[in-house]
């Protein structure tokens, strides 16, 4: 049996990273751990994933393929370690045949070990450790982007979760909701389903479309008549006036470019031209009823 690495002994090593899902540990490791949940849920926003093999036991292995926005696959896998149920996995973190990225060396002999606790009623701490075996291992997979990668992929954990859990009546995550009259329903959930929006139908009908971007913003896809009975006032053209812009963050800059490229190729259109200013990258785009989304990177704070 492998003991999973100290991170407080090997940190010029070691890549932690923690969030806490609003839904027991039970569920939070079933989703991990069964593969039509992982299917939902696995890989950065924008992405889908495949799973090709899930043997989760001491030397089974993993095998996904995660496939971009514009089509690139890329396998990933390793062989498992340790498996504690409800507690801990221990896995190798492999780069497998197929898996290419352009002018990067990729970073070889990782191990993830991922720790499952209870952090209150019906609420979970995630941890995942990403060991190296060199300090330039290390240097390389942060400039992959791995961070932020991680970051997106957990944010559709803890919305599949949320669902899960309200299915089931445990607590959800807390969330905006964001109402936007639009003039055919069934256009512009087929334009956010292809940006990655996931939907429920436990809260749409034919009036409106329950849409999750992120475990912290659901678009509420309202015909024109529907949202009228909330107001009074007129309806706006969004596609001739301009009320608010609604910002995103995104997990590196090829998200930001790939989520308005995907905008475009689903009917909707380019807001403005990418702007970058160092520690910030952005850009946006235009739903087919004109609300305009901005979408940034974060690198860093200006001095």
């Amino acid at each position: 049996m492998s003991n999973p690495s100290n991170p407080a002994t090997d940190a010029d090593r070691t890549i932690v990273i923690t969030r806490t899902f609003a839904a027991p540990r039970e569920l939070v490791w079933k989703v991990w751990t069964d593969p039509k949940h992982v299917e939902k849920w696995w890989g950065p926003r924008g992405f889908s994933t495949t799973v090709r093999l899930l043997d989760l036991r001491p030397g089974g292995k993993s095998d996904y393929v995660m496939k971009g926005a514009d089509g690139a696959e890329y396998p990933v896998g390793g062989t498992f370690r340790e498996v504690v149920p409800f507690e801990r996995i221990v896995s190798t973190d492999e780069f497998l045949e197929g898996f290419e990225v352009p002018g990067v060396d990729l970073p070889r002999g990782i191990v993830a070990t991922i720790e499952f606790a209870d952090d209150g009623p019906n609420r979970t701490r995630l941890t995942i450790t990403l060991t190296h075996p060199t300090q330039e291992d290390k240097a390389k997979h942060e400039a992959m982007g791995v961070v932020g990668g991680w970051l997106s992929s957990l944010d559709c954990l803890d919305e599949y979760a949320g669902h899960l859990a309200a299915a089931t009546g445990e607590a959800m995550s807390p969330a905006i909701f964001v109402n936007l009259p639009v003039k055919d329903l069934k256009r512009s959930i087929a334009f956010y389903t292809t940006l990655g929006a996931r939907p429920n139908p436990q809260f749409s009908d034919d009036t409106a479309a329950y849409l999750a971007l992120t475990p912290a913003v659901v678009v509420m896809a309202l015909t024109e008549a529907k949202f009228q009975s909330f107001t009074t006032k007129a309806i706006a053209d969004a596609t001739k006036t301009a009320q608010m812009e609604l910002t995103l963050p995104r997990p590196s800059r090829a998200d930001v470019d790939g989520t308005v490229r995907a905008a475009v190729a689903a009917g909707g259109t380019a807001h403005g031209e990418p702007t970058d200013y160092g520690f910030m990258y952005q850009h946006g785009f235009s739903d087919p009823d004109g609300h305009t989304w901005g979408l940034i990177h974060m690198s860093g704070m200006p001095q």
